[in-house]
C-alpha cells in the first residue's frame, strides 16, 4: 500500500510529548506484537498510518488490527 498524505495535529502549549496521540497508541500496540508476526505487523503499521493520515479515529488499535487480520484470513480463501 502506498499513499501520499500529510499528518497534522495540535498540542497543548507546554506539553513535552510531540507524537500524534492516536499514532502513539498504534505504536504501543505494534510494539506489543510478537516478533514472529513480521508481515502482519508491517501490514498493520501501513494500515494505521493510512488511517491516521486520513484523520480517521482508531479507538482501539488492537481490535482494529485483529479485525483487519480476520479480513485478510477470509479473503485468502478466495484469492488464488
Amino acid at each position: 500500500m502506498k499513499f501520499n498524505s500529510e499528518l497534522e495535529w495540535r498540542e497543548d502549549i507546554g506539553k513535552s510529548d510531540t507524537i500524534h496521540p492516536i499514532w502513539a497508541a498504534c505504536v504501543h500496540y505494534l510494539n506489543s506484537m510478537k516478533n514472529g508476526m513480521v508481515l502482519r505487523k508491517k501490514r498493520a503499521k501501513q494500515f494505521f498510518l493510512y488511517l491516521v493520515c486520513s484523520n480517521s479515529s482508531i479507538d482501539d488499535p488492537e481490535y482494529t488490527e485483529k479485525e483487519l487480520n480476520e479480513c485478510f484470513q477470509c479473503v485468502k480463501n478466495y484469492v488464488p
